[in-house]
């Protein structure tokens, strides 16, 4: 009996180590209330809070999610990062190779039964030089509801691991993005719970066990969302398969565009004509951009090359690099470009999962939302154009214009950016030479004042796209 007391308390007190995992909960259309994000803190907490609003919109299509200090919201969430470390330790692998092998049995009968007979008298041992990649988040969530009383707390340390051999090539920033990802889903999951149930107790830590109600998923509706399904899949590159994403964003208040939806619509025929697989999205909000960019990230790790191509504002904050959906707000002061905007270097390293990454912006227009933030809060925190970016392997990025400057939208019915890409697009050439003549193009329309430019770090192959 002693013994079984023992037992008991021993179970007991594994069971209160355990950090409960988020239930798997189908989309949730029913919910069209507002969840506010209402304090993150901690290094990276802002992407962190970035992927769980990704996974809010995923999960609960109808409702809101929002920052904003005067909402007033059924459900607040705080989100504190104790710790976001990545670490790099040596692992190399051992790697044995025959180099003798004594002669077949004679009594093997078959070519087949004779080469299994033969036995290794002499291996040659190498050492592989390996890193291992390891990330470890630690996150501590706070569920509150409307009169900021503590619906439910958890804290859950997240990991993942990576082995880089020599002659492989990866990039932490995946490893990084996957983390924050697992993170943001388990947030989801456990807000997920309450919603699904609302039978969970004030102050009370949440009880995995609980039954949780499902709900049949349905596909979300995105009105400005078209699809174009291509009937041709001849092209050379199709054969390794091409998922395109194009966004064309121009009708923004008291700051609108003439040309980007043209550029988007004319890309995007372009692509599918190549007999790439395609989404289109026009004059696009925040939402639906988060949506577009959710659904990518799902289906892009089966596709061989993924290419985004985007139109539309864009803005540098503090070095990062920001696409401006349709429903910011583009006055001095009013907008919260980190969370309100979409950064771009989120999107290449957490949203395209494909092993080609290829991505065309044209977004370094004459921007208000740059002139107005300069004066209200400083030069030092947002600069005309576009910042350099950070290119991992297998990627290539090309700007409009050289960064740190300001393309022309142009006065016809493509901006001069896209306009010579679609001229040169159909050649049988690698893209790297497509764009040196992409260059020359713009250079000669605007009289040297726009110099496309781009960052390369492509291998392999020629990478052609069309299919003509």
């Amino acid at each position: 009996m002693k013994s079984l007391t023992i037992l008991f308390i021993a179970l007991v007190l594994y069971g209160c180590a355990i950090t409960p995992e988020a239930p798997k909960l189908t989309v949730n259309p029913g919910f069209t209330g507002t969840v506010q994000l209402a304090n993150t803190s901690g290094k990276r907490a802002g992407q962190v809070a970035r992927s769980v609003e990704s996974e809010f919109i995923r999960m609960f299509p109808s409702g809101t999610i929002t920052t904003s200090e005067s909402s007033v919201a059924p459900y607040a969430l705080d989100i504190q990062v104790n710790e976001a470390r990545l670490n790099q330790t040596s692992a190399n692998r051992e790697e044995k190779n025959c180099v003798r092998y004594s002669d077949p049995d004679p009594k093997a009968q078959g070519f087949i039964a004779q080469a299994l007979s033969r036995k290794c008298l002499s291996w040659e041992t190498k050492i592989i030089p390996c890193t291992l990649n390891n990330y470890e988040l630690d996150v501590q969530l706070r569920i509150g509801d409307a009169q900021k009383r503590s619906l439910a707390s958890d804290r859950k340390v997240f990991q993942q691991n990576e082995r880089v051999c020599q002659g492989s090539t990866s990039s932490p920033t995946t490893l990084i993005a996957k983390t924050e990802q697992d993170a943001g889903q388990w947030v989801i999951g456990l807000l997920s719970q309450i919603i699904n149930t609302q039978t969970v107790p004030i102050a009370q830590n949440i009880n995995p066990q609980a039954p949780v109600k499902q709900i049949q998923a349905i596909p979300a509706s995105v009105p400005v969302t078209a699809v174009l399904n291509p009937t041709n899949t001849t092209s050379a590159q199709t054969a390794k398969s091409v998922y395109a994403l194009v966004i064309g964003n121009g009708k923004y208040k008291n700051a609108g565009l003439t040309n980007p939806v043209n550029d988007a619509n004319e890309i995007a025929k372009r692509f599918t004509q190549y007999g790439f697989t395609v989404k289109l999205y026009l004059d696009a909000d925040r939402k639906t951009l988060i949506k577009a960019l959710t659904d990518f990230q799902a289906q892009s790790s089966n596709f061989e090359t993924n290419i985004l191509f985007y139109a539309g504002h864009g803005i540098q904050y503090n070095g990062i690099n920001y696409i401006i959906p349709t429903d910011m707000s583009l006055e001095a002061g009013s907008a919260s470009i980190d969370f309100d905007a979409i950064s771009t270097n989120q999107i290449v390293d957490k949203y395209m999962r494909g092993k080609t990454k290829l991505v065309f912006l044209d977004a370094c227009r004459d921007n208000p939302l740059a002139r107005s933030f300069m004066a209200s809060r400083g030069v030092g925190s947002v600069s005309k154009g576009l910042a350099p970016m950070d290119v991992a392997s297998g990627t290539l990025i090309s700007y409009a214009t050289k960064d740190g400057n300001v393309a022309i939208d142009g006065d016809g019915k493509n901006s001069p950016y896209t306009e010579a890409l679609l001229k040169h697009l159909d050649s049988r050439e690698d893209i790297s030479l497509i764009l040196r003549k992409v260059r020359q193009d713009v250079m000669n329309k605007t009289k040297g004042q726009q110099v496309p430019w781009d960052y390369g770090s492509l291998v392999g192959g020629q990478l052609i796209l069309s299919n003509k």
